[in-house]
C-alpha cells in the first residue's frame, strides 16, 4: 500500500490535488497521507459520452438528474456504455468546443476521472452553460467541482450514484502527456 501511495503522490498534480481536498493529514517535506482516505471504496455516477469527457475536463460543471441527492463528497464519473448521439442538437455550448470533444474516442463503460459533488439544487435557466444543456423546468443540478482525470478503469456502470470497490488507491492519474491530449481534443486512448 505505502508504495502505490508513494507512485501516486509522485504523479504531476496528484499531490496538489490531494492536498487541496485536506486529504493529505500534514504538509510539508514528508507529505504523510492519511491511509484510511485510500481504503474508503468510492461511489461513482454514469454519465454518457460526451457528456463524460466534458465532465472529466472540467468543462461541464454541472450534471443535470431528474432526481435530488443528499450524497455530498468524492466519487468516480463512469463513463457510460451508450453515447449521447443527440448531444450535438441539445448542446448549449460554444459549438468549437463540441466540434473540439464531441467525436473524440473516449473510453466507454469506464471510471474516468474523480471529482467531488459539492452541492445539489433545482436547475435554473441560468445554469445552461454549465450544465451544457437547455433548461428544464424540475430538474436537479449537481455540482461538480476538483475533477482530475485518470485512466480509464472498465466497469459497468448503474443507475444513480452506486458503490464501487475502487478506492483513492486504485486510481492512476493521466500522464502529463495523454491529458495535454485530451485537452488538446486528440484521441489518446
Amino acid at each position: 500500500m505505502n508504495e502505490r501511495i508513494n507512485m501516486l503522490s509522485e504523479q504531476i498534480g496528484f499531490r496538489e490535488w490531494l492536498d487541496c481536498r485536506n486529504i493529505t493529514n500534514c504538509f510539508g517535506q514528508n507529505h504523510c497521507i492519511d491511509e484510511s482516505v485510500f481504503k474508503m471504496p468510492l461511489k461513482a455516477l454514469s454519465v454518457r459520452q460526451p457528456w463524460a469527457t466534458l465532465s472529466a475536463l472540467g468543462i461541464k460543471t454541472l450534471e443535470i438528474r431528474t432526481w435530488a441527492t443528499k450524497f455530498r463528497g468524492l466519487y468516480l464519473i463512469h463513463s457510460s456504455g451508450q453515447r449521447d448521439y443527440q448531444a450535438n442538437m441539445i448542446m448549449k455550448t460554444d459549438q468549437n468546443v463540441f466540434d473540439k470533444y464531441g467525436d473524440v474516442k473516449t473510453p466507454r463503460a469506464s471510471i474516468i476521472a474523480i471529482a467531488e459533488l459539492s452541492d445539489c439544487f433545482p436547475m435554473l435557466p441560468e445554469h445552461e452553460t454549465a450544465s451544457c444543456c437547455r433548461y428544464y423546468n424540475g430538474l436537479f443540478a449537481h455540482a461538480i467541482s476538483g475533477v482530475f482525470p485518470i485512466e480509464p478503469i472498465p466497469m459497468k456502470g448503474r443507475l444513480n450514484y452506486f458503490q464501487t470497490e475502487l478506492t483513492i488507491g486504485d486510481l492512476s492519474p493521466l500522464s502529463l502527456d495523454k491529458a495535454e491530449k485530451l485537452i488538446a481534443g486528440k484521441n489518446y486512448w
